[in-house]
């Protein structure tokens, strides 16, 4: 039997919700190292921002200026190429430790894993 549940991809707007994010996949995932978070480039461009997109229960999205973040050493890089747009959606490593700057630029077409919030 089957039972959809309304959720999505973690949307990180405060410093409350990275800390949540990172206990859980610090202390609870052992299969993954990567994993999406909703954010991506304004705009198809190297220097664009990221921001948070949010899907509603009715199908609407809705796009959150990105005044939190919590970038790796580095990151965002867009692959080291500043020409083109490599590197359009965020995710974030398991953390090594509940402190671990986390957060990575990387290919919307990556094949990595996802946890969602509801």
């Amino acid at each position: 039997m089957w039972v959809y549940v309304y959720a999505h991809v973690p949307t990180v707007l405060s410093i409350t919700t990275v800390t949540v994010v990172r206990h859980v996949l610090y202390t609870g995932v052992d299969s993954c190292d990567q994993f999406w978070l909703a954010g991506s480039r304004v705009e198809q461009s190297s220097i664009s921002p990221f921001i948070w997109t949010y899907q509603t229960r009715e199908d609407d999205t809705v796009y959150y200026p990105m005044s939190y973040s919590n970038w790796a050493p580095g990151q965002p890089d867009n692959a080291g190429d500043e020409s083109s747009v490599r590197e359009a959606c965020l995710a974030m490593m398991k953390p090594t430790s509940p402190n671990t700057k986390s957060w990575f630029d990387v290919s919307c077409g990556e094949k990595i894993c996802a946890i969602c919030e509801y």
